[in-house]
């Protein structure tokens, strides 16, 4: 599940999916799907011909080494092997044991059949490279009123000073990118929040995609468990200005509303 960061309701629905006794959804991993799929990437890369640009570079013909030395037999050692790197195919089975080893065997033994892990801050490219692991996962896109997710922040004191330099401009330009990149996927499930707390409809369209049962509008309803905070501060004219010319253009694609923010 990917989220358009924090304070958007991920936890509400990581626990929401948990209920139905089926899926075992892990919590954020920091940044960690990122990395991995950057080291994807660069593995890609020196695999790749030398001809081809890939993000990080020109490709390091890697996997053409890696026929000459085997092909070339004792005298594959004064061949040029720099760059030899395993088959991309062998890279991708690697990731895949990491992924099971770390989440698939623990949800295992804890009687879960499925498992899966949450990110609010890993994007639609991201989703893409887990998928080329696992072309059969299921992705739910989440977003949330942008205005919402930054008022809470706010009165978290931004993750307790997690950004410390302008904190607003931070969080805003996260969600419109996150946002931007679930819109235009072209698989997965895209779900609003709002819609996910008030419309059995949305729960039940969750329900087939993820092919599970058990899910009820009532857990979410009931539901206590949260970051609380007595911190009743509003968002000020300034923060709410500079949000709004970050937000605009992606919020009115999402159907959120502008009226009264300025």
């Amino acid at each position: 599940m990917f989220a358009a960061g924090w304070r958007s309701g991920s936890t509400l629905l990581q626990r929401l999916i948990i209920s139905s006794g089926q899926v075992l959804m892990w919590g954020e991993a920091g940044g960690a799907l990122n990395t991995l799929h950057d080291v994807a990437e660069r593995y890609a890369q020196m695999v790749g011909p030398g001809n081809a640009s890939f993000r990080h570079g020109k490709g390091g013909s890697g996997g053409d080494s890696l026929k000459n030395f085997r092909d070339k037999g004792e005298a594959g050692v004064h061949e040029w092997i720099a760059c030899m790197n395993m088959p991309e195919e062998a890279i991708h089975s690697g990731l895949r044991s990491f992924f099971d080893h770390i989440y698939s065997d623990p949800a295992a033994e804890m009687g879960y059949p499925r498992w899966g892990v949450k990110e609010v801050i890993s994007g639609v490219a991201t989703a893409r490279f887990l998928r080329s692991l696992y072309p059969a996962a299921k992705f739910v896109f989440l977003v949330r009123d942008p205005f919402a997710c930054l008022l809470s922040l706010k009165r978290r004191r931004w993750l307790s000073g997690t950004v410390k330099e302008k904190p607003v401009v931070y969080f805003s330009e996260l969600w419109r990118d996150l946002a931007s990149g679930f819109r235009q996927a072209d698989f997965g499930f895209y779900l609003r929040y709002e819609d996910l707390i008030t419309d059995d409809r949305t729960l039940d369209k969750l329900q087939e995609y993820l092919e599970i049962e058990g899910l009820s509008l009532d857990f979410v309803r009931n539901s206590r468990a949260d970051w609380k905070t007595s911190d009743k501060r509003k968002l000020t004219f300034r923060e709410t200005f500079t949000a709004r010319r970050i937000l605009k253009d992606e919020m009115l694609r999402h159907q959120y509303t502008l009226d009264r923010r300025i």
